[in-house]
């Protein structure tokens, strides 16, 4: 970046007086031609103008960049990826936002990206080397480099990232320990983009580094698996290598890749792993996590054709089994004999197989459209269940410690569509999908202690989601999941563990204020109709104090319904309010 020494404003005036009384002068000093003619001033010289695919000139203030942190961007319709190298899904924009923490978001209007629209414009608007005294240095000696010349050089690279504080208090617990978070963080990012003629090489890197300092409170109240799970992490983002070379794009590293046009929920988003530490605190795009995966991509015109092979068999972030949002706590608390177990013994999850089996590769595919007015997509995948099938400890682990509670993930197959339309103010969505020999939890409701076993089913999943972003500043998303399990074993010895055929409804309202410096979002998501399991909420509003730094304020409530098994057993007492106060730079 250039960066030269800002004069002083009385040294600048003096310079401009000078210059004139000099060039005054000068033309006083010339004597009169023969003839007492008097001299006609020469034509000034055309100024050439900058070419329109540059900036304005040394002298022009560069646009302000809108990517101040690692953020999720939607991947380029042409199916070249944005800056930070998320692959989302080609398509329409929603006027929603996407972000935890009420991070900055601009939404856009309601309707479909076409393939125009995907010009890779990395770097461009941001203030990368830009310099509102350029012209006005104190040594000007040595000319610029060429302005185009200097743009490749300035734009080659880039770091940025954000600090940001969250703290939450359990709004149920304060006879107790009502220290639910205090979680401190720092992400960074760094991208890389060269060319070599027609081929373009670009790399990404991303880490994120997080300490809770909630849990030095009572800390002997914590089983070692919790602190693992939420005292401290670093966790590796995207961190990949792309090359370019027209319409063909290899990508290797770890990436994210989102399929589907759901918002809240996506049947056919089967690539990537989720942080389900704190479930429904965070939105959909902000919970994904990175896989070691190759992608070889082929675009011509709105068509775009992928394949990917996923390397890594990682299975996300999850509550630990005895911690506040493990699902399983309550059912190994509340059953005694299950319970007498663990006295002795700490718990932990084991993933089988294991993250670098070599067997465990999956497979994956896609094509794409995106033309004007209507987005479409088909995929094919085969994949290992990222929800897995929980065992209990054989008898074998009775005495070690930790005791492993092992966690099976097998083999099936997805195929499934996803499209969206817009019309009008609204965007219409949707997703339908087929689980082959889906594996699926059993239990024995007569049983007299908790048990599972595994059978196979297909399952068949649909999505319909509808954004209206007719509201000034403002955007309104609704979607509707519901699963159908064929020949589901229901009313003999053995139940489904989980509703998976319950529906689930979501809501996300987002509306900016002040000029988009003060933000509100709500959300929410109820699950089940006729047995009604239960819903949660929440809602937080931040405001930008000033250039990149953002102050927040939130609620959020857990209502489970029912004493069956459902997606909020045991969040009776979660309700939380939090705060966060989030500073973006870039270096």
């Amino acid at each position: 970046m250039f960066h030269r020494e800002r004069a002083r404003p009385g040294g600048r005036s003096v310079l401009w007086v000078a210059a004139w009384l000099l060039m005054a002068g000068g033309a006083m000093a010339q004597p009169a031609p023969p003839g007492g003619e008097v001299p006609q001033p020469a034509p000034e010289a055309e100024v050439a103008q900058p070419d329109a695919s540059t900036e304005a000139g040394p002298a022009a203030v560069p646009e302000a960049s809108t990517d101040a942190a690692p953020s999720t961007d939607t991947e380029a319709d042409t199916g070249t990826e944005a800056d930070t190298g998320t692959d989302t899904e080609a398509g329409t924009d929603t006027g929603t936002e996407a972000g935890t923490d009420t991070d900055t978001e601009a939404d856009t209007e309601a309707g479909t990206d076409t393939a125009a629209d995907a010009d890779d414009d990395w770097g461009e608007g941001d203030d990368w080397g830009g310099d509102d005294d350029v012209g006005f240095a104190e040594s000007p000696d040595a000319p610029p480099p060429p302005l185009d010349e200097r743009v490749d050089e300035e734009r080659a690279w880039e770091l940025t990232g954000f600090l940001r504080t969250r703290e939450a208090l359990w709004v149920e617990r304060f006879d107790d320990n009502p220290f639910a978070q205090a979680r401190q963080s720092l992400d960074l990012e760094g991208r890389y983009k060269t060319s070599f003629g027609a081929t373009e090489l670009r790399l990404m890197g991303q880490i994120h580094f997080e300490y809770d300092l909630a849990y030095l409170h009572k800390r002997d109240s914590y089983d070692d698996a919790t602190l693992d799970a939420y005292e401290w992490q670093i966790i590796g983002g995207e961190t990949f290598a792309a090359l370019s070379h027209g319409p063909v794009e290899l990508t290797v590293g770890r990436q994210i890749v989102a399929w589907g046009q759901g918002e809240m929920f996506s049947p056919v988003d089967v690539v990537n792993p989720r942080d389900m530490r704190e479930p429904g605190l965070a939105e959909l795009d902000d919970v994904r996590m990175a896989v070691l995966a190759s992608r070889l991509g082929l675009f011509f015109g709105a068509h775009r054709i992928e394949a990917m092979v996923v390397h890594e068999s990682f299975f996300g972030l999850r509550p630990a089994p005895l911690s506040d949002f493990s699902p399983l706590s309550s059912q190994i608390t509340g059953d005694p004999l299950v319970a007498s177990l663990f006295d002795d013994g700490a718990l932990e999850y084991r993933d089988v197989p294991g993250r670098f089996d070599t067997d465990a590769s999956q497979l994956l595919g896609r094509w794409s459209y995106a033309g004007h007015g209507i987005d479409l997509a088909l995929y094919a995948a085969n994949v290992l269940d990222q929800r897995g099938m929980a065992t209990l400890p054989a008898p074998a682990d009775a005495d070690a410690n930790p005791i492993p509670l092992r966690i099976y993930h097998p083999r099936y197959t997805m195929i499934g569509h996803a499209g969206a339309l817009p019309e009008g103010d609204f965007v219409l969505r949707w997703e339908l999908s087929s689980d082959l020999d889906r594996p699926l939890m059993t239990t024995d409701p007569s049983a007299p202690a908790f048990n599972i076993s595994m059978t196979r089913r297909t399952q068949l999943n649909w999505l319909a989601g509808v954004t209206y972003a007719g509201i000034t500043d403002g955007s309104l998303g609704l979607e509707y999941q519901q699963a159908l399990v064929l020949d589901a074993p229901d009313g003999g010895e053995r139940e489904l563990l989980s509703p998976v055929e319950d529906p689930a409804f979501g809501l996300r309202y987002s509306h900016n204020f002040l000029r988009e410096t003060l933000q509100l979002i709500v959300a929410g998501s109820a699950f089940g109709l006729g047995d009604f399991r239960g819903f949660f909420a929440r809602a937080e509003i931040s405001y930008e104090l000033q250039d990149a730094l953002k102050v927040g304020l939130g609620y959020a409530t857990f209502q489970p319904h029912g004493d069956e098994f459902g997606p909020l057993t045991g969040f009776d007492t979660h309700d939380r309010v939090f705060t966060t106060l989030r500073w973006d730079f870039a270096l």
